[in-house]
C-alpha cells in the first residue's frame, strides 16, 4: 500500500474521502494509526473527514479539521495535512 501512495505523491495526485473510507474500513485488515496517517494524508476533500462519513476521532483530529469542515470558504481550499509516514 505504501508503494501506491508513494507513487501518488510523486505524481501529486490525491484520493477522495469516500475512497479513503473504503480503503480504511472495507478493503483493509486491522485499523491502525499508521494506515490512517498514510491514507488520510492523501484525501483532497479533507472537509469530508467527519464522523458522519465513517472516520474515527483520530483521523478527524489530524486530517479533518476536528470534523468541523471548512473554517473559511476560500477557493481553492488548503491542501491536506501531510504526516511523518509519508515522505
Amino acid at each position: 500500500m505504501r508503494q501506491v501512495f508513494n507513487n501518488l505523491k510523486s505524481r501529486n495526485k490525491y484520493i477522495t474521502a469516500k475512497f479513503a473510507r473504503k480503503l480504511l474500513r472495507v478493503f483493509a485488515g486491522a485499523d491502525t494509526s499508521e494506515r490512517s496517517h498514510l491514507v488520510c494524508s492523501f484525501v483532497i476533500d479533507w472537509w469530508n473527514i467527519t464522523r458522519k462519513n465513517g472516520f474515527n476521532s483520530h483521523e478527524m483530529c489530524y486530517f479533518g479539521n476536528f470534523g468541523e469542515g471548512l473554517d473559511d470558504y476560500t477557493f481553492p481550499p488548503r491542501l491536506p495535512n501531510r504526516n511523518l509516514y509519508c515522505r
